[in-house]
């Protein structure tokens, strides 16, 4: 069986992933400078990492917008379309700031159960972002969901399906160090926890909106269409 990809699929990849490498580095050569630390918003890393995801998501739109996508199953339709919005929201969220105002916009709309959400996480002992709570879910569906879906396509993806297991390990470690490095238990390694945050974010959001992009060409190409 041919290879269904093509080598400017993987310049893609690579592409990315310099990038990544380069802001990260900037951070760590020129952290000392708002312009290219990562832990500020409205800076080079924050755009860049917007720009990275809506070429995604344009991606995928590409892919929907393709003649053949109407030929394709049901649940192949639903996750290229999930993955398009989800992957639009997230750059979006990245340089409009979204996720650290929603638990105020929350608190706009539903002040009860903001307050009670609140009270809850504290006397369980999260002293994190609350944010991190209410985006939990959503990336919790987004990566069962791709999982699920990924299973059928092993044979076809085995590379792949490691590779988006390896870039959901990243992101799970971002909340985790959120939380610890907002906690205020590990001031003293707080540089270091952001560091570790969102070097893994921008590497997990690559290797994952990249996984995302390979498993709709794969599917495209060997799922069974709709009959």
């Amino acid at each position: 069986m041919s290879n269904p990809f093509t080598h400017k699929t993987y310049k893609i990849l690579f592409i990315f992933l310099s990038l990544d490498l380069l802001i990260i580095l900037l951070h760590l050569l020129f952290g000392r400078f708002i312009l290219f630390n990562l832990d500020f918003e409205a800076n080079i890393p924050t755009i860049y990492q917007g720009l990275k995801l809506l070429i995604f998501a344009h991606l995928f739109a590409l892919f929907i917008f393709r003649n053949e996508f109407k030929k394709f199953s049901w649940m192949v339709k639903f996750i290229s379309i999930f993955a398009f919005l989800l992957t639009l929201f997230v750059a979006l969220d990245e340089m409009a700031m979204i996720h650290e105002n929603v638990p105020t916009f929350v608190m706009d709309f539903a002040p009860a159960q903001s307050i009670e959400l609140n009270d809850t996480a504290r006397e369980s002992g999260y002293d994190g972002s609350i944010w991190v709570i209410y985006y939990l879910p959503i990336f919790m569906t987004a990566a069962g969901l791709f999982l699920l879906q990924l299973k059928s396509l092993y044979k076809h993806l085995k590379l792949w399906v490691l590779v988006f297991i390896f870039a959901i390990t990243l992101l799970i470690l971002v909340p985790v160090f959120e939380t610890f490095s907002t906690s205020g238990s590990y001031s003293e390694n707080y540089n270091t926890l952001i560091t570790v945050e969102e070097s893994a974010e921008i590497l997990g959001m690559t290797l994952i909106s990249f996984s995302y992009y390979k498993f709709l060409l794969v599917a495209g190409k060997y799922q069974e269409v709709k009959k």
